[in-house]
């Protein structure tokens, strides 16, 4: 199935790759910089490092340090993460993707999803659909773009039982209530 369908903000992402690399390489450096000072302090045989103020502020900028390498793993888990609930949007066919669907096809347990998708919508990676957080928990999918044409959700009624159906613009899917075909025409 081709995936044309895009929520996922890709300018977000490209912030997201960046900032990725830069508090990687500079966490990882000054933390392994700050780890080794700390060390020295402890351990070395250099009397001007043996005093309580030098090692306070390794200990103090190692944390920092930490904190930034901390920030960049958390900036690649955003990187690795959104590309994969983006492809379960786009394969959506009633414009509600609910807790139960995604951990089914993430395999992941309910509370790692809710976080994930927490993780997400804080950083505000997808556009066009909302994240139900309390209730029912999930994510409502708008309208979509493709290319420059609105290609998202429609409402459709049964011409068999009268029931109203959401379903993806252009698919033809099933009535949920008597399973007649419905058609997701734009009027």
């Amino acid at each position: 199935m081709q995936r044309n369908y895009k929520y996922l903000l890709l300018r977000r992402m490209l912030v997201q790759q960046v900032k990725k690399w830069v508090y990687l390489v500079l966490g990882g450096f000054w933390t392994f910089l700050f780890a080794v000072g700390l060390c020295i302090s402890l351990f070395g045989d250099d009397p001007a490092m043996k005093d309580m103020e030098t090692r306070i502020i390794a200990l103090v900028m190692l944390a920092i340090s930490a904190l930034v390498l901390w920030r960049g793993l958390l900036a690649a888990k955003v990187v690795a993460l959104g590309p994969k609930y983006e492809a379960i949007f786009q394969m959506d066919r009633d414009g509600f993707v609910s807790l139960q669907e995604l951990t089914r096809q993430t395999g992941r347990a309910p509370q790692k999803v809710l976080k994930e998708l927490n993780l997400l919508f804080d950083r505000s990676c997808f556009t066009n659909c909302s994240y139900q957080r309390l209730e029912n928990p999930g994510v409502f999918l708008g309208d979509a773009v493709l290319e420059d044409t609105p290609a998202g959700y429609v409402t459709v009624t049964c011409t068999a039982c009268g029931a109203t159906n959401r379903l993806k613009a252009g698919v033809t899917g099933a009535c949920q209530v008597c399973g007649a075909p419905v058609q997701g025409l734009r009027q």
